[in-house]
């Protein structure tokens, strides 16, 4: 257990950079991606100390007095709660300023790098899997989709280069939405020193955002709509968004079709469900085959779609990964097979590509169920394809963990003392089917 005598001794060390020394101390990162923002992430192999090596009633008794945690628990003394609480409105010395301040951001600190952790979890894959895309536009269209404009031939000396143009293509969003919840440190959790309590839930707090967002992400990737009822979807959700070069009142096109559209659907020109279990590599073979055949709409021009990544049951997950990496195939001749007399096996090089990804998630293969595909099923269906160029996660902000003003009357009415609201601001989009193949039973 860490003193919180050594965490005053920190915060005198750190001075102004206190938060950022213990930020890092518990693992906390903030680091640019490439799409130009700066999320906060955990990472345990550079954390030094654990959040729950602090207690919670040790720190408020360092830095906000024991006469401030006896008050707590008893109203009538002259330090009680709702009196300091009171007098804290009034100016405060520079000294206190600086308890009440390292206390917040002490606790604060706790708190955000477990609600990072549960937000963390190896299951949530979909960041792996979508494009990021930082965004102020509030659903409508997302413009860039980029296509193959070839010149009538070369450009001899002196000639004028020919111009590509701006031919607009687009896809439209949905809204953006928001998920958020709070968490209170309450004067009981300081009294009984509830510190794994609270820390506990504010780790349940990331796990339920990041939760709420895998679903949401696996039910776009997997063409499944959110059922009305659905814990966090209550109203539902449709998932099945793809609409190319129209307006925001048009009908979606399927994300998944084993036809291409013709008349006025034409334009989503994509076959790109097929039954095919993945069973060897002949499997696989045929995912590429159909992204070989992919076309852009407007020229007919072929789509440079990769077969970069796979998502698969996790009940089937070792078998996939037997298949998708082994190192040698067997081939196989004769009518008794291996079996016979006359059976002849062969050893080759695995042609699948090494590059080929494998991800699974029991949240997405719950999200096949809870569509209505039955379990035997939904362990059967596989995705494969390059996901970041089909799939975007348009994001007005990332995770985000903010502490309240302890001083509200809605806070003092609750025996609240402290806390922190969490939230993130986005929506997934299907911006173009051609690159993943849904491979069903």
């Amino acid at each position: 257990m860490i003193k919180a005598r050594n965490v005053r001794q920190l915060v005198k060390e750190s001075g102004p950079n206190y938060r950022s020394k213990l930020r890092e101390l518990l693992g906390v990162e903030t680091k640019e991606n490439p799409e130009g923002t700066f999320p906060s992430s955990y990472n345990a192999e550079k954390a030094q100390i654990g959040a729950e090596e602090f207690s919670i009633r040790d720190l408020t008794e360092e830095f906000l007095g024991q006469g401030f945690v006896s008050g707590l628990h008893n109203g009538k003394t002259k330090d009680s709660y709702s009196a300091q609480l009171r007098e804290a409105l009034n100016p405060v010395s520079a000294s206190n300023f600086t308890d009440i301040n390292a206390f917040n951001q002490t606790i604060g600190g706790l708190i955000e790098v477990r609600i990072l952790k549960g937000y963390q979890l190896p299951e949530f894959i979909s960041d792996q899997l979508f494009e990021t895309m930082p965004t102020r536009v509030n659903g409508g269209k997302m413009i860039g989709i980029p296509n193959v404009s070839l010149p009538d031939g070369p450009t001899v000396e002196g000639q004028e280069y020919p111009s590509i143009g701006l031919t607009e293509r687009w896809v439209i969003a949905q809204p953006n939405v928001k998920y958020a919840l709070k968490l209170a440190l309450t004067r009981e959790a300081v009294v009984y020193d509830l510190s794994g309590e609270l820390l506990t839930s504010a780790e349940s707090m990331g796990q339920s955002l990041g939760y709420v967002k895998e679903y949401w992400c696996a039910g776009v990737a997997q063409g499944e709509n959110i059922a009305a009822g659905t814990p966090g979807f209550m109203t539902g959700r449709t998932t099945n968004t793809f609409i190319y070069k129209g307006q925001p009142t048009d009908n979606p096109n399927n994300t998944y079709q084993t036809s291409a559209g013709t008349g006025t659907t034409a334009k989503y020109n994509y076959v790109n469900s097929l039954s095919n279990q993945l069973v060897d590599y002949v499997s696989v073979q045929n995912v590429q085959a159909k992204l070989n055949l992919m076309r852009e709409y407007e020229t007919g021009y072929p789509i440079m779609a990769p077969l970069e990544d796979a998502i698969v049951s996790p009940n089937v997950e070792y078998a996939a990964r037997a298949v998708i990496h082994a190192t040698q195939i067997l081939g196989t001749q004769g009518s008794s097979g291996l079996a016979g007399a006359s059976g002849v096996g062969t050893f080759a090089a695995n042609p699948i590509p090494s590059r080929l990804k494998i991800y699974s998630s029991p949240i997405w293969n719950k999200q096949l169920v809870d569509g209505g595909v039955s379990q035997s099923n939904a362990d059967i269906y596989w995705y494969a394809g390059s996901f970041k160029r089909a799939f975007v996660w348009r994001e007005v902000w990332p995770l985000s963990v903010v502490q309240a003003n302890p001083l509200t009357t809605e806070m003092l009415q609750s025996d609240i003392v402290n806390a922190w609201y969490c939230s993130w601001y986005g929506v997934p989009v299907v911006r173009d089917p051609h690159y993943v193949v849904q491979n069903t039973n």
